[in-house]
């Protein structure tokens, strides 16, 4: 720790294997920079007991990351679903330590609420050592890097409105109410005379049942759209 400070380093990140230190956690609170740790075989227990101690120093700048302690970890060992639970539980910034062989998890982590995500990279997988093999190298690294900020812009938070890259699409594909018979003014609109189908350029489908029974205000030949001016009130 002290060569780390002499190095004036911004953070501080605790494994797992440390994550029970508390004389450890204690000397990086006095630090005042911000700490992650990761939460490998800790129960809820005992990240509670190391949150609270966190806490009373009067400290939050500290992220919580999920991680299964196994080298590697498969895919369906992963529990990703813990991220949401450890941010609810503990209301802090949550990430995810990923000792998976590829970037499927930790990509899929974003969905979960994952802030940070720490990723083993090696300059080559065929080196020797317990994380090489599972690790990613250089040029997969930027690819990762690349996937997981199309991931973040994929769940940004947007309105209930339509997309704007639906638009041309709306007028294409949306259905909408057709006449499937030529029809004379004054004639009334049945299940005989209308059907739907695309493009959504007259009246929506949502209005069948309301314009059943009305009568339309001018002649329309077959296969043509109905629209709101055509009905009579």
């Amino acid at each position: 720790l002290l060569l780390l400070e002499k190095m004036n380093v911004p953070g501080y990140k605790i494994s797992s294997m440390d994550f029970e230190n508390l004389p450890l956690i204690d000397a990086v609170l006095d630090t005042n920079k911000p700490l992650i740790l990761s939460t490998g075989m800790a129960d809820v227990k005992t990240i509670q007991v190391v949150v609270d101690r966190i806490l009373s120093k009067n400290r939050t700048d500290f992220a919580l990351l999920h991680c299964v302690s196994s080298y590697p970890c498969t895919l369906e060992k992963t529990n990703l679903s813990r991220i949401k639970a450890i941010a609810n539980l503990f209301q802090c910034v949550t990430g995810f330590s990923d000792h998976t062989a590829g970037m499927i998890a930790p990509i899929l982590s974003i969905s979960q609420g994952a802030r940070i995500i720490e990723k083993h990279v090696t300059l080559s997988r065929q080196m020797e050592g317990p994380d090489h093999h599972f690790s990613l190298e250089p040029l997969q690294m930027h690819e990762f890097v690349t996937a997981v900020r199309a991931a973040e812009h994929s769940l940004l938070s947007v309105p209930f409105d339509m997309n704007s890259s639906e638009i041309s699409a709306k007028v294409n594909l949306k259905r909408s109410c057709y006449t499937s018979k030529d029809l004379e003014k004054g004639d009334v609109l049945t299940a005989d005379n209308i059907e739907i189908k695309s493009p959504g350029d007259g009246i929506s489908p949502l209005r069948y049942y309301e314009i059943l029974g009305k009568r339309i205000n001018r002649s329309v030949l077959a296969d043509n759209p109905i629209y709101e001016q055509d009905i009579l009130s």
